[in-house]
């Protein structure tokens, strides 16, 4: 908003929000691959067989789909945040455009710019 009360979109600032926010989303993406990677690695420590096998399988199981799942979720939210930020700023341009074509239509209609004698001819 400017000082004299008119608000004035940003709309530079708006597509580097939506940068940063798809730069941000891509992170969970890649803590679910090294999470994923993690697993793989320390998968064999509890055996194959055997009665720790058994007992820790189910849990470990749980746990990991909650950790899949949360970052899941994150990233799911940053793209709709994204996607929202997105849409905003098609709206606000659309609003620009009609506005800026409805001010040149006026001139373009009107006495040739001058200031119209004030409704009098």
């Amino acid at each position: 908003m400017s000082g004299t009360g008119d608000y004035q979109a940003d709309t530079a600032g708006l597509k580097q929000t939506i940068l940063a926010i798809g730069d941000t989303a891509e992170t969970p993406k890649k803590l679910l691959a090294r999470f994923d990677g993690a697993v793989q690695n320390y998968d064999p420590w509890k055996g194959e067989d055997d009665d720790l096998h058994g007992q820790l399988k189910l849990q470990e199981n749980q746990q990991n789909e909650t950790v899949r799942g949360v970052l899941g979720g994150i990233g799911g939210v940053l793209s709709g945040l994204q996607s929202a930020v997105l849409e905003s700023l098609t709206s606000i341009q659309n609003v620009q455009r009609d506005v800026q074509e409805r001010i040149h239509d006026g001139r373009s209609n009107g006495d040739g710019g001058d200031n119209g004698g004030h409704g009098k001819r």
